[in-house]
């Protein structure tokens, strides 16, 4: 399965006259001007789809879409059998038209990484499944960052650890990954990074199997984390790692429990290697702005949920539970994890760090914080 979506809406212009008509545009959608040497200029961007000004060597004024893709070649052969018809192929990109002649482009991804990411659908090949496996992965990005506004900043935090500690191939666990999604931005950062990710949920790792599963650089190994012996689940010459990274799990756990995967983890890195957390913890000393914090942040989600424009965590599930592709796994999954444990740490970070230092980490600290919510890393010493 590849994906793909429109990213740019390009107004063309023939040159000379495309000089004059690109400062009409800019002025008239209220963007600085920018170089007329240069073949595009951008006219701004609604809803992750970019507007942009394109100078034409030849040929008349015209509007074209280029529709951008994880595999050129793939979504042109789908368009193809649609009905478009391919006008010249470049090579790393194609020019089509549409059944009535309307010229438009197959490009690359050249939007970024993450606009890609939330707007783009996945297309199923011969003898696929036909699921959209991408739009659940997206679906569940959405519904997570209504309670994580600030996710990608505390992800780039641990990534820039990563990168400081690892450079810019590195071997990562991702430590109770779900869909994946700190692999998925990893991947996306560092184009020589790897990671294995592991998890108990069955209906996230089935996500997880049919999106970045299918990536050579991307193992996953499905194991509890309540159980000491998990590590015994993880691919043979898996490790020793660069670095483990986990996000908003292990307040789930117990205080003895995530005591022992501390000690457990440390044993699972490279010397140098570190492990770094982003979850709710607390700033012991502001306790009683902590909690306004976090009533904030509550209120705000959910304005989110009465506006239409975030999913509940309830409501994804269920969606999840009526449908056919996961219904069976999170079946499962209600077997497996039932109620929270009543018992689960929520400490401040000092007490993280306490516990990590404790496991036998050297340098341990915060490396961001927002609100109530912090990452922490802890380094695994020489």
């Amino acid at each position: 399965m590849h994906r793909s979506r429109v990213g740019v809406v390009l107004i063309d212009h023939p040159r000379p006259r495309s000089e004059a008509t690109q400062r009409f545009w800019e002025a008239a959608v209220g963007v600085p001007a920018a170089d007329p040497s240069k073949t595009y200029g951008s006219l701004g961007w609604l809803d992750g789809v970019e507007f942009a000004f394109q100078h034409l060597e030849e040929g008349a004024p015209r509007v074209h879409l280029d529709v951008e893709s994880d595999d050129v070649a793939a979504e042109v052969a789908r368009l193809v059998g649609l009905g478009a018809s391919v006008r010249v192929d470049h090579g790393e990109y194609a020019e089509l038209a549409d059944p009535d002649g309307l010229v438009f482009c197959v490009v690359p991804v050249q939007t970024g990484p993450a606009r890609f990411r939330a707007g783009a659908v996945g297309r199923s090949g011969p003898g696929e499944d036909g699921v959209d496996w991408w739009a659940w992965q997206r679906s569940w990005d959405r519904q997570q960052e209504a309670f994580l506004p600030d996710r990608e900043e505390r992800l780039a935090a641990l990534f820039d650890a990563v990168e400081a500690t690892a450079g810019t191939e590195p071997r990562v666990l991702d430590l109770a990954g779900g869909t994946g999604s700190i692999t998925i931005r990893l991947l996306e950062r560092f184009a020589g990074a790897s990671a294995v990710l592991v998890d108990a949920d069955p209906a996230l790792l089935r996500i997880a199997e049919h999106t970045i599963g299918r990536n050579d650089r991307v193992r996953i190994a499905r194991a509890d984390l309540r159980d000491p012996g998990w590590v015994e689940a993880l691919p043979d010459s898996a490790g020793p790692f660069d670095a483990v990274l986990t996000a908003t799990a292990l307040h789930w756990f117990t205080r003895a429990r995530i005591v022992g995967l501390y000690g457990e983890l440390a044993g699972l890195l490279r010397p140098g290697g570190l492990f770094g957390n982003a979850d709710h913890m607390p700033d012991p000393g502001l306790p009683a702005l902590s909690a306004r914090l976090a009533d904030l942040a509550e209120r705000r989600r959910e304005q989110a949920y009465r506006d239409g424009v975030a999913e509940t965590w309830p409501g994804w599930w269920q969606r999840a539970r009526e449908s056919a592709e996961l219904g069976d796994a999170v079946a499962e999954r209600d077997l497996i994890f039932g109620d929270p444990d009543p018992d689960r740490w929520k400490p401040t970070h000092d007490r993280q760090l306490e516990a990590l230092r404790d496991a036998g980490f050297g340098e341990v600290g915060l490396v961001w914080r927002g609100g109530s919510d912090a990452a922490f890393v802890a380094v695994r010493p020489d």
